[in-house]
């Protein structure tokens, strides 16, 4: 719709032009007969043209035009007027008219003529407004866009990981502050340059491998390498990449981050090593060690459990009951009894010998040792048990005790009967003495 607002001092033209115009489509037109009228109308309503007279009775058109024009007004405006000369009308073009048409004998054709003219000139005006519109919508963009990239950049350089981008070539095209200091060179100096001119060939031959992985088949990829800095050493990281797709859904690039792993690394051989060496020191022992968690399942068991029972270590592992199952009925209730009353007890050793059925059904005798662990700052973790087969000592001792009852009673039977001798000798002795007169028999038998 196009509203018009038709200035004319004259009643019979603003009726005849206002019905024509009104009878054109999109066309709505609000007449007034002065200037004064005209500029409050446009400071309270919203027109796209103006249409006016040259001659008016409050002043002329030109000085209205100025008046529109000054309040910053692109409103396109006409002049229709019935007087008019050659520098009447360059001096309204000048001004800022866009169209100055007779009015003639106000016939059909000069009527739309002036409707063409509207026409045009609203069209025009939109357009040019479209335009400014959009230079400004682009200007806002492009201050968008750069304050955007300002807070990426901001937002990268505040990651203290490297971050790169580089193309499909290898080729960077951006990156953050922290990846600056690891390659040694300043943005402007790494921008456009590929990664063989920062590493060497066998490093960089394999990073480009991996690259050209995502672009053929875009994924997100990790993987721990190495990677040198500006100074030359070694740092064990790990790469996490992604491809960049454009709209149309292709590769234009990767953006990867590179975290340094090599004090985790370094760690995790000590890690590794001290576990060989506590693993190596529990799994050789002669003896049957175990930790028990608080929550009664066996953390650890050592290798020689399978020695003393016949059960693996992962069979107690799997099933923390399988030490009550294998223990001599007559000793159970005993023993489980010890396990029932062990989270109850933090101080202290405590020592039971039990008896229990090997999985080859032999009959063993278990000296069992545990008590509670700490950590440092007092949680309690658990049990740590030590169990010794001890079947050897308990058949020594039986049979020793058995051979020290059958000496007791064979010296018992022995000195009886010596002693019973030595009283009939005596006996005999006595009696020699009182009937023999020999001296020689009394010295013999004293």
């Amino acid at each position: 719709m196009i509203r018009i607002l038709l200035l004319d001092d004259e009643p019979a033209v603003l009726d005849i032009t206002s019905a024509f115009l009104n009878r054109q489509e999109g066309f709505r037109v609000r007449t007034i007969d002065s200037v004064k009228g005209a500029l409050m109308l446009l400071s309270e309503y919203p027109f796209d043209v103006i249409v006016a007279d040259y001659e008016l009775p409050d002043q002329d058109g030109i000085s209205f035009l100025k008046q529109v024009r000054s309040s910053q007004s692109s409103i396109p405006f006409i002049f229709f007027t019935g007087r008019g000369s050659e520098d009447i009308a360059i001096d309204a073009l000048n001004e800022g008219a866009d169209f100055y048409l007779k009015k003639g004998d106000g016939s059909v054709q000069v009527l739309t003529k002036l409707a063409r003219y509207i026409q045009k000139a609203v069209e025009k005006r939109r357009k040019q407004d479209e335009i400014i519109l959009n230079e400004h919508r682009y200007r806002e963009l492009a201050e968008q866009q750069m304050e955007y990239a300002q807070y990426i950049q901001a937002l990268l350089d505040a990651i203290p990981a490297p971050v790169f981008f580089r193309d499909t070539n290898g080729v960077y095209r951006d990156c953050n502050k922290a990846f600056e200091d690891l390659i040694g060179h300043r943005k402007y100096s790494i921008i456009g340059r590929s990664v063989h001119d920062f590493y060497p060939k066998d490093l960089a031959n394999h990073y480009r491998h991996m690259d050209e992985l995502i672009i053929k088949k875009p994924y997100i990829q990790q993987y721990e390498y190495v990677i040198t800095d500006a100074q030359g050493e070694i740092h064990d990281v790990l790469f996490s990449k992604s491809a960049i797709l454009s709209h149309e859904g292709s590769v234009t690039g990767i953006i990867g981050v590179i975290l340094d792993v090599s004090e985790r690394k370094k760690l995790e051989r000590i890690i590794i090593e001290n576990e060989e060496k506590y693993r190596t020191l529990a799994d050789f022992t002669y003896d049957w060690e175990s930790w028990i968690s608080p929550t009664g399942t066996y953390i650890y068991t050592s290798p020689s459990c399978e020695r003393i029972t016949g059960y693996r270590a992962e069979e107690f592992l799997h099933n923390p009951g399988l030490v009550l199952e294998i223990t001599h009925p007559d000793d159970r209730q005993m023993v489980e009894r010890h396990y029932s009353n062990a989270p109850l007890r933090h101080d202290g050793i405590h020592h039971m010998d039990y008896r229990i059925i090997t999985k080859d059904g032999q009959e063993r005798w278990i000296s069992h040792f545990c008590q509670s662990v700490f950590r440092d700052d007092g949680t309690w973790l658990g049990r740590r048990e030590s169990k010794r087969d001890i079947t050897f000592r308990k058949e020594v001792t039986a049979a020793y005790e058995k051979a020290n009852m059958k000496l007791h009673l064979l010296s018992s039977i022995t000195r009886h009967d010596i002693l019973n001798q030595l009283t009939v000798l005596s006996g005999y002795t006595d009696l020699l003495s009182d009937y023999a007169d020999n001296p020689d028999i009394h010295a013999i038998l004293n």
